[in-house]
């Protein structure tokens, strides 16, 4: 597939969402990752301030969660 454009013709304006990132629970991304109560780096409702601040200085519009792979257990079952 080829497709062409032209970066003269604008439709509309995008939205900065569609660069956002996701976060699921795998491994260590949410308990004891981005969020650890018992951490000393916590704030006062859980969340590390170190990795707020990493996030916050890569400049990420939104943070989604879960990401993609948590679904109902009937998709894809035939019902």
């Amino acid at each position: 597939m080829l497709l062409h454009g032209s970066i003269k013709h604008e439709i509309g304006p995008r939205s900065p969402m569609l660069y956002g990132h996701f976060i699921e629970h795998f491994h260590r991304q949410i308990y004891g990752g981005i969020y650890d109560p018992d951490s000393p780096l916590s704030d006062e409702d859980g969340f590390r301030t170190d990795v707020l601040e990493a996030l916050r200085q890569i400049k990420i519009p939104i943070l989604r969660w879960p990401g993609a792979v948590l679904s109902p257990p009937t998709i894809g079952k035939r019902l």
